[in-house]
């Protein structure tokens, strides 16, 4: 929107204009007479853009953005096997950390007791979920469900008072998640 102010003698008017300045080629301002009426002349072709073209480019370039993230998602899909072992991999992290700040006194035993239902819950059948068949390396598989048993009994029963050995209980959650997180990013 341009204004301008046009005054003639006592009488100031400000005219509107919806035109940007940057769309013409020229603005140019004259004044015509003696009694102060001014004249705007605007010279050029509105450079503006239609919608319809504005949508045509815009739509090209979504769509393009579109396909690529296609083709790029289709070759980035992990495996079953990696799914499963990172998810393996963050559970145990996790209930290592959440066994850790229970004993710090960073949550108390009964959160803690409840975190362990759904660590339960999210890690059974994981031991079955590895072993269907797939192009995994067998000494991969093999030293996984090794390093799983003990950290599922850990799971299934934690050490959530300061009369037992928790210390040792967080060492098997780290080494089971360390080589879940390995082997899921593989």
């Amino acid at each position: 929107m341009l204004y301008i102010a046009v005054s003639s003698k006592r009488i100031v008017k400000v005219l509107a204009i919806n035109v940007l300045p940057t769309a013409l080629d020229r603005l140019e301002y004259r004044r015509e007479n003696r009694k102060g009426q001014v004249t705007l002349h605007l010279e050029g072709t509105d450079k503006r853009r239609s919608a319809h073209e504005v949508w045509r480019k815009s739509g090209t370039w979504l769509g393009l953005l579109l396909l690529l993230s296609v083709l790029t998602g289709c070759s980035v899909t992990e495996s079953t096997f990696a799914r499963t072992a990172s998810n393996a991999g963050s559970a145990f992290a996790a209930a290592a950390t959440t066994l850790t700040y229970a004993h710090e006194d960073k949550i108390t035993y009964a959160y803690a007791a409840s975190s362990f239902v759904n660590f339960q819950s999210e890690l059974s059948g994981t031991d079955q979920a590895l072993t269907v068949p797939s192009a995994v390396d067998t000494r991969i598989l093999h030293y996984l469900l090794t390093l799983y048993k003990p950290a599922i009994q850990v799971i299934n029963a934690p050490c959530l008072s300061s009369a037992c050995n928790w210390r040792s209980q967080i060492e098997i959650l780290n080494r089971a998640s360390q080589a879940f997180l390995k082997a899921g990013n593989s």
